[in-house]
């Protein structure tokens, strides 16, 4: 089976995978559903505190709350740290 770099891989950014636990898909479809944000729905079903997140992806957790509360917006650049760091594709992440 070939290994396919990922996308966080290609473009440099530090890929640091917070937890070895796979994200829960139903925790996110659950959030999802409630209208939380992708990311948002992705940090939970990966059990994940907004500080521990924060910290994996070098920004701050009041920063990751406006992102997550849509009141910031989530660049490339950040998806793909987040998305390397939550495990989940990079497209999975987007609204």
């Amino acid at each position: 089976m070939v290994q396919l770099a990922s996308p966080a891989q290609l473009m440099g950014a530090p890929v640091t995978r917070v937890t070895s636990v796979r994200p829960d898909y139903w925790v996110h479809l659950a959030w999802i559903t409630a209208g939380a944000t992708p990311l948002c729905a992705w940090r939970h079903a990966a059990n994940l505190s907004t500080a521990g997140l924060a910290d994996a992806v070098g920004i701050s957790p009041e920063q990751l709350a406006r992102i997550e509360c849509r009141k910031e917006a989530l660049g490339s650049d950040l998806r793909l740290r987040a998305a390397a760091a939550l495990g989940v594709p990079e497209g999975d992440l987007r609204e």
